[in-house]
């Protein structure tokens, strides 16, 4: 038990940032409009790039538009309306280029 405390305490940001992630994914299958919770993907970027530095708020950037992209490809329906595929198709794109650039700034490295 001990342990569990240790490594839970030792990797407490990095646990917080994949279960704000999971709430995410969840939020994404079950709620009926999708553009809504995409913006709640920001939380788990925002704070693993304040808490965890910005190497890993690069790569929880990159894991956010992944999950989006895998979740859209294997549920198509509960993203794309037939009539309207392209657009939805879009909004998504714009929603993964927008959210998660202009992060880096002039002259900084990662």
């Amino acid at each position: 038990m001990e342990n569990t405390k240790q490594f839970i305490v030792q990797h407490f940001e990095k646990i917080l940032v994949g279960v704000i992630l999971a709430t995410a994914l969840v939020g994404t299958y079950y709620i009926e409009e999708k553009f809504v919770v995409l913006n709640f993907y920001y939380l788990p970027v925002l704070f693993a790039g304040y808490f965890l530095g910005r190497r890993m708020g690069v790569l929880s950037a990159v894991l956010s538009i992944l999950a989006v992209s895998i979740f859209a490809l294997l549920f198509p329906e509960r993203f794309f309306i037939e009539k309207i595929f392209w657009y939805n198709f879009a909004k998504i794109s714009s929603w993964g280029g927008v959210s998660h650039s202009g992060k880096h700034r002039r002259g900084d490295s990662l």
